[in-house]
């Protein structure tokens, strides 16, 4: 599965129409804040990997029962929740002082309000380390395998040469020093990325 199969899928689309209807939004600014958020979020992940002093607690992580993929079995009890901290303490993780600039520049993209883009990508977050760990369980893969795994599903399948633009706009927001361009990097990796995913 790559990673517009992963968006297309059941879990993609019930997480995308539950967060739109939980939150008051329309579908299509959902769509559009999960389509943006998800590379910037295997972004992290893969480059937490990739950093031996990160590497450790990410995969203590993805072996823990939280992150079993048991989430993906019950998708409409998660977004049923009122709270979404612990998603929110990932993507502090994840993201670092990237986290608010991340958030905001995908609140232009979109056109959703911060508060919405703030709260999906919490939705979002766990749901993603849920299906890593479960594809870390079912493959049986170290840390770096994970890392190796997610470079896969963000160039695989038909869309390969826009889920690599993606791939590289998303590492290089969470390269950057500073936050001045991470907006136009957002601008563009929606632009490449989600144009392509869902007006076939």
């Amino acid at each position: 599965m790559d990673i517009s199969s992963l968006l297309q899928s059941s879990i993609g689309q019930n997480l995308i129409s539950g967060a739109a209807s939980k939150l008051g939004m329309e579908e299509s600014k959902a769509q559009s804040i999960v389509a943006i958020g998800l590379p910037v979020l295997m972004s992290a992940i893969q480059k937490n990997a990739s950093n031996p002093q990160t590497a450790s607690g990410l995969n203590s992580a993805l072996e823990s029962s939280q992150h079993d993929g048991s989430i993906l079995q019950n998708l409409s009890g998660f977004l049923s929740q009122d709270s979404f901290s612990d998603g929110n303490k990932i993507l502090g993780h994840l993201l670092g002082g990237k986290k608010t600039s991340v958030e905001n520049a995908i609140s232009q993209k979109s056109g959703a309000e911060t508060s919405q883009v703030a709260s999906t990508l919490s939705m979002l977050a766990p749901v993603v380390m849920g299906f890593m760990g479960e594809q870390k369980r079912q493959n049986n893969l170290d840390i770096n395998g994970i890392a190796g795994m997610i470079g896969g599903l963000m160039q695989d399948g038909n869309n390969g040469g826009q889920q690599s633009t993606a791939m590289s706009i998303a590492t290089k927001i969470l390269d950057q020093d500073g936050d001045g361009s991470i907006t136009d990097d957002i601008m563009e990796l929606g632009s490449k990325f989600l144009g392509g995913l869902f007006k076939k």
